[in-house]
């Protein structure tokens, strides 16, 4: 089973790359610490990693053959390098990032999205867990929570949640790979984050009311108190957490990409089986029913380097593309109307139709 945890879970991202040795590794330590068996520890942690290499063995051999993680394919960065939509990207690309390039900012953005609960909410239960098991170890007389209390729990949701924050804090930042900016990027490159701080706060939430009444002197009221604390507190971290997600998370409708993608469909179903479609947004391939290009490919970056309108021309011509998508506002159009791409699509040999935010552009009938 660990074999396979560890193989799917590098089968879903590549972030996985950094993930799965996040949680691993302070399972590994903390299970030592505790006392529990050497060869389970060991045997569990071999499984896992057996799957995280089998599982990545793509990641690695995309690394070998090319020197780059991602097989230096759709890289727009690297891919137009040098060219005239270079600058596209990177101003783009430092315009979506804003401030949070910076830590403090982007930490900030962090637990704004959830508005504080429960990243925040776990700092909080953090920080009160270790000024309670000072206070507890200090004192070490009458009944201790010490002994009511499993911190073998706790201790390891707070190291899942604090290794999560070590790469908001840049702690694997390595060359292009910006990690920590990315998770201001995409909201999904950090979510592991809040769900390691959902846990660690449930924890909280749990270990509270033992905290609070392991001293009281009638069983049956201490017991009473327990549930009737733990019961109003999930009651409201379940309301409070679902208006939080309604509230702050984006919904991405799939409209948009079904509009284009029926548009594009009936634009192309007429020419020849073997046209294909050149894209400037990842997201056309879904749904389209031709083969679709992406023009950020490095297999494309004779398009990208090429400021010759005929030869851009032929090029199509020679690659069998007969529509090309773009995105308004994106890099073609952030460089310019003089853009040569631009200038091959604006000639007789294409007609446009609009789509907002996309124009498609097929090729006319010779």
């Amino acid at each position: 089973m660990g074999v396979v945890l560890g193989g799917w879970a590098m089968q879903g991202h590549a972030l996985s790359i950094v993930l799965v040795p996040l949680i691993v590794a302070p399972w590994t330590l903390l299970s030592v610490s505790f006392g529990q068996s050497p060869m389970r520890i060991v045997l569990l942690t071999a499984a896992v990693a057996a799957g995280y290499c089998l599982g990545g063995f793509h990641v690695a051999m995309a690394y070998y053959k090319t020197g780059s993680l991602t097989g230096d394919n759709v890289d727009a960065a690297r891919v137009a390098a040098g060219t005239l939509y270079a600058h596209s990207i990177e101003a783009r690309d430092t315009a979506r990032i804003g401030e949070g390039a910076v830590l403090s900012s982007r930490l900030l953005i962090s637990f704004a999205r959830d508005g504080g609960w429960p990243s925040a909410a776990a700092l909080v239960v953090l920080f009160a867990t270790i000024v309670w098991y000072a206070v507890q170890r200090a004192l070490a007389r009458g009944r201790s929570t010490l002994q009511t209390i499993d911190w073998r729990i706790g201790a390891m949701f707070g190291a899942w949640f604090l290794s999560q924050m070590l790469l908001l804090l840049g702690a694997f930042d390595v060359g292009y790979y910006n990690l920590s900016s990315w998770t201001v990027l995409n909201a999904r490159y950090a979510m592991q984050f809040y769900m390691f701080a959902a846990l660690f706060v449930a924890w909280g939430i749990a270990a509270a009311p033992v905290a609070l009444t392991a001293t009281s002197t009638s069983v049956e009221r201490y017991e009473t108190w327990t549930r009737v604390a733990l019961s109003l507190a999930i009651l409201g971290v379940a309301v409070a957490t679902t208006c939080i997600l309604v509230k702050r998370w984006t919904y991405y409708s799939t409209s948009g990409y079904q509009r284009v993608a029926k548009q594009l469909n009936a634009l192309t179903a007429g020419l020849p089986p073997t046209c294909r479609v050149l894209a400037e947004d990842t997201g056309i391939n879904f749904l389209a029913q031709r083969q679709v290009l992406q023009l950020y490919s490095k297999y494309m970056r004779d398009f990208l380097v090429e400021r010759d309108k005929e030869k851009l021309l032929h090029e199509l011509d020679e690659r069998d593309i007969c529509a090309v998508v773009l995105y308004d506002g994106l890099y073609v159009d952030m460089a310019g109307p003089a853009a040569p791409l631009l200038e091959a699509l604006a000639s007789p040999n294409f007609k446009m139709y609009g789509v907002e935010p996309w124009r498609i552009y097929v090729r006319a009938a010779p």
